[in-house]
């Protein structure tokens, strides 16, 4: 990959947890990492503002689908995967996944 600025849709993500999360699948939440209980990791918004609102702790223990899979960042700054997520309730949310998982706001998908 060469360029600033990368932004690349993915079919699948194969995490650092032995998940391989797909486009369809159900992403299960455990606990948001901030004091408060809301997610760090999982934002309403993508836009590198910080109008990035986060999930509410009472998103603890529900589910969202994965909409869209994409790398962004730069070959200097790094990349990161995000799994655009929602449900039919909801706006669509951006979960950092790597720091989701090591976080422990996002779950084994199979088990609620």
């Amino acid at each position: 990959m060469t360029g600033i600025g990368q932004n690349i849709k993915l079919i699948n993500y194969p995490a650092s947890n032995g998940i391989e999360y797909k486009v369809g699948m159900r992403v299960y939440l455990g606990s948001g990492s901030y004091t408060d209980k809301s997610f760090q990791y999982i934002l309403k918004n993508y836009t590198g503002s910080d109008d990035n609102y986060t999930l509410p702790a009472t998103w603890t223990g529900q589910f969202m689908e994965v909409k869209r899979i994409k790398q962004m960042g730069t070959k200097k700054g790094g990349y990161k995967v995000y799994l655009i997520c929602g449900n039919a309730n909801t706006l669509n949310y951006w979960i950092e996944i790597e720091g989701a998982i090591n976080a422990g706001e996002v779950l084994n998908p199979q088990s609620p």
